[in-house]
């Protein structure tokens, strides 16, 4: 699993997952969303925001998050990117 470097980003998507608010400042819900995140970490390959279409392009990872823009340009470099 890539991740972005983005500790709102990663957040959301957890937050989310558990049925809450991406904004959430609830601190119960970030402790829950932080549990779930915990799950995770063993699976998680890398972190990266920079380039995050590299680790995809190099077969490194093959499930994680990237940015729409990221995607589109991998997939113009022929990388078979379902979204």
């Amino acid at each position: 699993v890539m991740l972005m470097d983005d500790t709102r980003e990663v957040f959301h998507i957890a937050l989310r997952k558990l049925g809450y608010s991406g904004n959430s400042k609830d601190p119960k819900q970030i402790d829950e969303a932080y549990a779930e995140l915990q799950k995770l970490m063993p699976n998680v390959l890398v972190f990266n925001s920079d380039n995050p279409g590299a680790p995809y392009m190099s077969g490194e990872v093959g499930v994680g998050m990237l940015w729409n823009g990221s995607a589109a340009a991998a997939q113009s470099e022929g990388l078979n990117l379902k979204l």
